[in-house]
């Protein structure tokens, strides 16, 4: 989701979580009554994803 609202751009370093929620993170909150890895992301790749936007593409694929 921060992709799409960024337009490819990221978020920034160390913003993960500060947009909005999307549908599954929605339905995770309804489930477990709160944001389950909202502002740390559950693996590294998604964490450098959301930060640097494409830019981070690039380093999760050679991992």
């Amino acid at each position: 989701m921060a992709l799409f609202d960024t337009y490819g751009l990221g978020l920034g370093f160390q913003m993960a979580g500060t947009n909005g929620v999307g549908e599954y993170g929605y339905k995770i909150y309804v489930l477990s009554g709160m944001d389950l890895n909202r502002f740390d992301g559950g693996f590294l790749a998604s964490k450098i994803v959301s930060e640097f936007g494409v830019i981070g593409v690039s380093p999760c694929l050679y991992m």
